[in-house]
């Protein structure tokens, strides 16, 4: 959860720094690498996590719900951020993105810790016996 927490923060100080310092190509490159950090962080923690806390036998089901919801918000964003910029320019979509992200950060602390955090019922033992008593 720190970490997603991080990634979200990140994401948002960024946002709300480059609505005033986009236009300095220093800042504007530090800020977006920065503000990529945290989005591949998540990138990758996220499908983790789904998988860590579905059920085995729903995984697969989990893994597609959650990628369908990935394509839906790649579009809703698309659209949203288009309609900012035709009325509010590139300030208006970087503080689009950063309420976003305040929401984000809001529903993720509503959200009861994980008390597992390992892939349930998979055996971590190896096939081969001899990788397994480490002779390998």
């Amino acid at each position: 959860k720190s970490v997603i927490t991080g990634a979200i923060l990140s994401g948002i100080i960024a946002q709300l720094l480059l609505a005033y310092y986009s236009a300095q190509f220093i800042c504007f490159t530090l800020l977006m690498t920065i503000y990529f950090t945290g989005f591949n962080t998540l990138e990758a923690c996220l499908p983790s996590l789904v998988t860590k806390h579905a059920p085995l036998e729903q995984k697969g089901t989990a893994m597609g719900v959650y990628s369908s919801f990935q394509f839906l918000g790649i579009f809703v964003g698309g659209i949203s951020s288009g309609l900012f910029y035709q009325h509010f320019g590139t300030t208006g979509i970087f503080y689009l993105n950063a309420c976003t992200g305040i929401v984000w950060l809001r529903v993720l602390y509503s959200f009861n810790p994980l008390s597992y955090y390992g892939s349930r019922g998979i055996s971590t033992k190896s096939v081969n016996p001899e990788i397994s008593e480490g002779k390998a």
